[in-house]
Order: C-alpha cells, then sequence, then structure tokens
C-alpha cells in the first residue's frame, strides 16, 4: 500500500522450470538465441566447404608439378578420386576437357587456376588432322584397311579422287589436288618409295609432247598441237587447211573412241598422218619459216614446264620425248622456251628439206599415236645406252602412249602418269585401269614436278 492510498502490484516471479518452457514455447529471446546458433553454424559450414577445403586441394595441386606441366605418367600415381577434385578445382572434368563456355562469371571465379594440360594426351590417330606419319611416309594404315578413304568415288569408276588419303605420300601435296584420281593408291605410294630408294641414277623419264607437255587448252580455247600449228599457219593455202581440218574432224573422234580397239585404229591412224603428211609436203614449206610460224602460233607448254625441265637438268636425268607430231615443230617450241638442254632427246616426225630448204618429204619411220613402242625405237639405240636407267616415270595422255617404254631394257620400277584432256567421264575407267595417276582437265605439271621435287630431295 502506498502513501496516498493507492495498491501497488509487483510482476509475478517465475520460477526456472517456467523460464524453460517459456523458450521451449517460442518467446522472443529463446528464438533469438536459436536463429544466432543456426547462423553462426552455417558460417562454420561456409567458411569450411568453401575456403578450408580450397585451400586444401590447392595445396595438393602445388604438391604436383608434374600434372600442371602435363606429366601424365607422373600424375596417374594418384587415385582417381584425388585426381578428381584437383580437375574439378582447376575447372576440368574427370576427362581431361576443358569447362563449358556457357559458364556463368561466378562460377568461373570459383576456378582461377586451369590446367594447360589434360590428364590423359590423346593419342596421335585420335586427333583432328593427324595421320601418323613416320619419316618414311608410310602412315594412313588403319585408315586404309578399314576402307575410309577421303574423297574416294564411287567403284564403277574406280579409283578415288583428290590424291585420297592423306597418308599417300604426305611429302608430295600435290597429289591432294582435286584433279588427281588414283585407283590404287597403296600401289602408288609403294612405286613412289621405290623409285626414291633406287635414287637418282637409275631415273628417267619418258614423255609425249603434244597435250602432255603442251597445254590441252587456255581459256576455253583448244592449244594446238605441232601438226595444227602448221594446219593453220599463214604457210598453208586455204584450200590446204581446209582439207587438213576435214581430216581432223574425221580421223580425231576415231583416235579417242574408247569402244575401238587398237587393232581397229592402228591402220586407220596410219592413213591419217600419210594423208595428213602428204598435205604438208604440197605446200612448199622453207625450213627457215619454222621459228616464226612457232613464234606466231598459239602453242603454249603447261604451267611448271621450266621447273620440271630445270629439275631434270640439274640432276642429270634423261627426258626422252616420244612424240607423233612434227619433230621439227616441238624441237622449236621447246627452244623458244629455253628448256632445250642436252639431256633431253626426241623421237618424233621429222621433216627433210631438199638443198634449197623446201620440205619434200617426212623421214621414216612413221609415227602416230598408236606405234610408240620397241619396233618404231628399233635403231636408235637411245634405250641401250641407258640400260642402267630402270626406273621411269611415264607421261602420256592417251592409250597409244602406255607403250612407250616398251623399248628399256630390265624396268624395275615405272609409274604411269595420264593427262585425260577431254571427254573425261567417258574415257575415265579406261584411263584409270591403265595410268596409276590420272590427271582430269589439269593444264600444270604441279603433280610430276612434286613428286620429282620428293624424288630428288636429300635423304
Amino acid at each position: 500500500m502506498l502513501g496516498n492510498g493507492s495498491l501497488r502490484v509487483s510482476p509475478p516471479q517465475r520460477s526456472v522450470t517456467q523460464r524453460s518452457q517459456c523458450v521451449r514455447s517460442g518467446s522472443v529471446p529463446g528464438t533469438l538465441r536459436a536463429r544466432t546458433e543456426t547462423f553462426l553454424l552455417f558460417i562454420y559450414l561456409f567458411i569450411y566447404l568453401f575456403i578450408i577445403k580450397k585451400i586444401d586441394l590447392f595445396l595438393t595441386y602445388l604438391a604436383f608439378p608434374a600434372r600442371r606441366e602435363g606429366n601424365a605418367t607422373a600424375a596417374r600415381s594418384r587415385s582417381g578420386a584425388e585426381h578428381g577434385r584437383i580437375l574439378r578445382f582447376c575447372g576440368r572434368s574427370n576427362h581431361g576437357t576443358r569447362p563449358e563456355r556457357g559458364r556463368s562469371p561466378a562460377r568461373r571465379r570459383w576456378a582461377p587456376f586451369r590446367c594447360r594440360a589434360p590428364f590423359r594426351s590423346r593419342p596421335a590417330a585420335a586427333r583432328p588432322g593427324a595421320s601418323g606419319a613416320s619419316g618414311d611416309g608410310e602412315s594412313g594404315a588403319a585408315g586404309r584397311a578399314s576402307g575410309t578413304r577421303r574423297g574416294s568415288v564411287p567403284p564403277e569408276l574406280g579409283g578415288a579422287r583428290g590424291g585420297t588419303e592423306r597418308g599417300l605420300c604426305p611429302q608430295v601435296p600435290e597429289l591432294g589436288k582435286a584433279t588427281v584420281r588414283i585407283r590404287q593408291p597403296e600401289r602408288v605410294r609403294e612405286i613412289i618409295q621405290a623409285l626414291r630408294e633406287q635414287g637418282v641414277a637409275k631415273l628417267q623419264v619418258i614423255s609425249d609432247f603434244d597435250m602432255t607437255l603442251s597445254r590441252f587448252g587456255c581459256n576455253g580455247r583448244r592449244c594446238p598441237t605441232s601438226h595444227n600449228i602448221l594446219d593453220t599457219s599463214r604457210v598453208i593455202s586455204e584450200d590446204g587447211k581446209k582439207k587438213l581440218k576435214d581430216l581432223l574432224h574425221y580421223y580425231y573422234p576415231i583416235e579417242i573412241d574408247p569402244n575401238r580397239t587398237l587393232e581397229e585404229k592402228r591402220p586407220l591412224m596410219v592413213e591419217w598422218w600419210t594423208k595428213a603428211h602428204e598435205l604438208l609436203v604440197q605446200q612448199k614449206i622453207h625450213k627457215s619459216d619454222i621459228a616464226q610460224i612457232v613464234r606466231e602460233s598459239e602453242a603454249m607448254l603447261r604451267d611448271g614446264f621450266k621447273e620440271f625441265f630445270d629439275q631434270l637438268h640439274k640432276n642429270s636425268i634423261p627426258l626422252f620425248i616420244f612424240s607423233a607430231g612434227v619433230g621439227d615443230i616441238l624441237e622449236e617450241i621447246i627452244r623458244q622456251a629455253n628448256v632445250f638442254y642436252p639431256n633431253v632427246n626426241v623421237v618424233s616426225n621429222y621433216m627433210a628439206f631438199s638443198d634449197e630448204g623446201v620440205l619434200t618429204h617426212f623421214k621414216g619411220p612413221l609415227i602416230h599415236t598408236y606405234n610408240k613402242n620397241n619396233s618404231v625405237l628399233q635403231g636408235t639405240g637411245y634405250f641401250q645406252q641407258l640400260s642402267t636407267r630402270t626406273s621411269i616415270i611415264l607421261l602420256g595422255d592417251s592409250m597409244g602412249d602406255l607403250t612407250m617404254a616398251d623399248g628399256v631394257p630390265s624396268v624395275e620400277n615405272i609409274l604411269k602418269i595420264g593427262f585425260l584432256n577431254d571427254k573425261v567421264e567417258e574415257r575415265r575407267k579406261k584411263y584409270l585401269d591403265s595410268y596409276d595417276i590420272v590427271l582430269e582437265s589439269d593444264e600444270t605439271l604441279d603433280v610430276v614436278n612434286g613428286i620429282l621435287r620428293y624424288l630428288l630431295a636429300e635423304t
């Protein structure tokens, strides 16, 4: 009782039991304490998981320098689980792949130390673009065995395009051109390797001239052969030009007809050449006109001819030109190109002139497209002089050119390269059956030069 007569009431005193019941019932002081404890627990877990654990992994990572240097052999000594943890810390999966590019910046911040080398180095055969090539050019064997060749063509056409697989002969990248077709890549590779092993001292080149060393066309126009150069020149009368052109239109389709046999073609070719030569003799051509006739013509050697002739001359490799054209004309073409070197020998149809320098006849024997063989070469003595040159590169543009090396005694290795210039689709199969390498509508000597560079390179 207060002095003024009012009554004072004291708050009731709670016991310890009552206070604990109050905390459990959710009173304000008890709830605050529980939340504080929970918050501290989360802070501890956060520090342990995201700081202490990261430091531990990072120290483990520093303890293995072999891993950082890409030494997979040393790194494999660790357990798979530990390695997985280190990779995850470094931002990589257990397969050694890089993290996805689409990761958020926040996640990237947790992986600042990236391992620059994968745990397992990929085998050479598995790497994109790797061929497993050894120094001698033997590669791609597994791919060839499985039959998966790059750029292969249907079996009915025969062969493969673009030089086939990269392992054919890596040292000759020109074989990868789109103009290249090869039916038996492994055989070609073996021949090239054999030519290289035999060495320069045993090598010679035998080649046709018209549309083989000379171009077939340029800018959509046909280039003239050595016969055409004369047929269309100013020294031929208009009547003579018409008659020669008629012969061409009649006999040329026969020459390139894939459905006719050689036995059918040979007598017709003799007819063509004989008639053409007779018409030329009637024109009274002067020997002094030959150089000017060639100079005024549109005759062109294939792109890369300078390197071709220079390589052979520099290495003293004989070049035998076996041509059914006009020898005087083709020699003048080579001479005006400044590549008529001493190692060049020509067998062709040569003109005979009178004392006044007027054409009187053509010297025998007559050489046409389908008799370039040993019967024509008898008496020349050329191949007998080169009896040790048993490695041959043969260049031609017709089926008749395939026999040009028949006079060579004891041929050990021969690589036949054919230029398929005309009626490509129609004649492709026969060329692939006959030539080791077929060049379709290719106006260059790139492939031939590439092979020569490899054969002549110092080992």
